[in-house]
């Protein structure tokens, strides 16, 4: 999951921690809009950016389609239950009403342009935020990121667990379709059984064996960082090391002016 194919283009070869720049410029950004409102043209802009720097890294769309799919769905219910519900004072425009429903004397069977605003601006905050995520992600190896995380001064032991889990992730899905597959192979047609039946006979077993194939995996990995002389001394030798270069320093810089930019319209 952490591995973009491609190595020779742009956005892969920034260094790490200008990728971790963009990453925190987004969440400042979505922290510096106030809830779900104002900053239509702001968070369009920063993900126009964003999507452009998607484009320029060649991410695997097929890879990267779980994300996608989940965030356009929660944006999709977001965008939906706030042009309902959302009302800012007393006055608003609707768009259609499908049922004249009161609640604490509210009107919640309106969909109101106000409400389809704010559900946007929403959706386009958290679409950043898995965009900015999965760029990370996509484009930095291992050493990249655990390099990066040293230059912050991060515990190393806290930089270790969150990459062991970061890289875990895919290994966890497709150990659970390897297991899911063997299961087929013995004659289970699981794409006929029930959602039920699924959930009180097949997933159970699976789970279990998934639980145990990870243990056992932890406890491979405890001996061989153990081995390797994991946390013996407080500074390690350096065998990794990434300057920057001048065109991170380069795009840093128009990064930020960017940001700056749109921060001031937001602000």
């Amino acid at each position: 999951m952490m591995q973009e194919r491609s190595h020779d283009n742009f956005v892969y070869q920034l260094h790490p921690l200008i990728k971790l720049v963009v990453v925190a410029l987004t969440a400042l950004l979505v922290v510096l809009g106030p809830g779900f409102e104002g900053g239509l043209s702001v968070f369009s802009l920063w993900l126009g950016l964003l999507l452009l720097l998607w484009f320029l890294a060649r991410i695997d769309l097929v890879q990267a389609s779980r994300p996608i799919t989940l965030g356009l769905i929660v944006s999709g219910a977001l965008i939906i239950t706030q042009g309902f519900l959302y009302r800012y004072g007393q006055s608003y425009t609707p768009i259609f009403t499908l049922a004249d429903i009161q609640v604490a004397g509210r009107t919640v069977g309106t969909f109101t342009l106000e409400g389809l605003v704010v559900g946007v601006i929403g959706s386009l905050k958290i679409l950043c935020v898995i965009t900015s995520a999965m760029l990370l992600a996509l484009t930095s190896d291992v050493d990249d990121l655990s390099y990066a995380l040293m230059k912050l001064q991060i515990p190393r032991d806290m930089s270790f667990v969150l990459l062991t889990g970061m890289r875990f992730v895919p290994l966890v899905q497709q150990t659970w379709n390897d297991l899911l597959d063997a299961q087929r192979l013995r004659g289970h047609d699981i794409d006929e059984l029930g959602i039920i039946t699924r959930i009180r006979y097949l997933y159970p077993r699976v789970l279990g064996s998934l639980i145990l194939i990870l243990f056992r995996l932890g406890l491979s990995l405890e001996i061989t960082v153990r081995t390797r002389g994991f946390g013996a001394t407080k500074r390690p030798t350096e065998y990794f090391v990434k300057p920057l270069k001048p065109t991170d320093y380069v795009f840093a810089a128009g990064l930020l002016a960017v940001f700056v930019v749109v921060a001031f319209e937001l602000i």
